[in-house]
């Protein structure tokens, strides 16, 4: 039931500090300077806003849970912050109004949040090393946010990201020019969304698919990556797709039964081959089958052309056999006319 600040002035040699399921308003008294507090746990009060209060060494701060409805102003106060949490917050838009550098933040579990403007992440940078140590880069966790149904192509802006979580929203479609994909280093959570897996969301195959398959410590992240629609894929997982061509632009079939199959068409245009890919079955583990299509142009071709040579054929034979029974009569006659009976 703490609802203030209990003590006069902050130990120097503190540096961890949790007041969390409280009912504080605030953190501490303004104008205070906290020389080495470096973890900061202040989540589940009820704290609406930030004071002048100066943390010089402090390095990771908890806010979830609170009445904040912003993303506060840090650099200010924290400069050398590292780590953010603002979960379970009244943030109903995302804006950094100030330079921010940071190595990681959590925005999780928002209930007003139902869409990330263009340019949200604009003034933010991340501080951690990428793998190669190329660039710096950020850990963002936007997960679990019931309400979220939309982010602009543009929200993340330039922000390179070392990992990047947008599981459990509800996503439909994924802007695919949202971010560089390829340079997010430790993977990417897309698991839980009701993804509507149209031609649109073709490229995630490519360029996110390959990358969780074939990294070992990545696949748990496949595990609940699945289609809400169109209906014949609802509940698939996107891993069944993976090294087929082009699956999701296939829909829209008078057939829902072929449309819930990966089709290729071969070379030899009456064939195509048809895969029954169990939904998590590998890509060496799929079993295939080949179908005659009778009324495909190839066959068609095929059939044609046997008639054809089969014509020729008859042709050419029925004029042997008139030149033969020729060539016959002509001998007999000569060879009857050297005898007198």
């Amino acid at each position: 039931n703490l609802i203030t600040w209990p003590l006069l002035n902050t130990p120097k040699n503190l540096t961890e500090l949790e007041l969390h399921q409280n009912n504080l308003e605030y953190i501490f008294p303004k104008d205070l300077e906290v020389q080495n507090l470096r973890v900061l746990d202040v989540s589940n009060n009820l704290i609406n806003f930030l004071p002048s209060t100066i943390f010089i060494q402090l390095e990771k701060l908890d806010l979830g849970y609170n009445l904040i409805n912003t993303v506060p102003l840090l650099n200010s106060i924290a400069p050398f912050l590292r780590d953010l949490v603002l979960d379970g917050t009244q943030i109903e838009q995302i804006e950094f109004k100030e330079q921010t550098i940071l190595g990681s933040i959590s925005l999780s579990h928002l209930p007003m949040l139902k869409k990330i403007e263009a340019h949200a992440f604009a003034n933010l940078a991340g501080s951690q090393l990428s793998r190669d140590e190329s660039h710096t880069c950020i850990e963002l966790k936007i997960s679990h946010n019931d309400f979220l149904t939309n982010i602009d192509q543009d929200a993340f802006g330039e922000l390179r990201m070392c990992y990047l979580d947008l599981s459990y929203n509800n996503l439909t479609t994924i802007p695919e020019n949202v971010t560089d994909w390829t340079k997010i280093d430790v993977g990417v959570d897309l698991q839980g969304n009701p993804l509507s897996c149209s031609c649109d969301d073709q490229w995630m195959l490519e360029s996110i698919l390959n990358t969780l398959y074939y990294n070992d410590a990545l696949q748990v992240l496949l595990i609940e990556l699945r289609c809400q629609s169109p209906e014949e894929l609802q509940g698939r997982r996107l891993v069944s797709f993976l090294n087929h061509k082009d699956p999701f632009c296939r829909s829209g079939s008078s057939d829902a039964e072929k449309s819930s199959k990966i089709i290729q068409q071969s070379n030899f245009g009456g064939f195509f081959l048809d895969s029954d890919s169990a939904t998590s079955s590998p890509p060496s583990e799929k079993h295939f089958k080949f179908h005659l299509a009778p009324f495909s142009t190839g066959f068609i071709i095929i059939v044609a052309l046997s008639i054809i040579i089969l014509v020729l054929i008859v042709v050419v034979g029925v004029k042997w056999q008139r030149d033969q029974h020729r060539k016959l009569t002509r001998r007999n006659r000569l060879y009857y006319s050297d005898y007198d009976y």
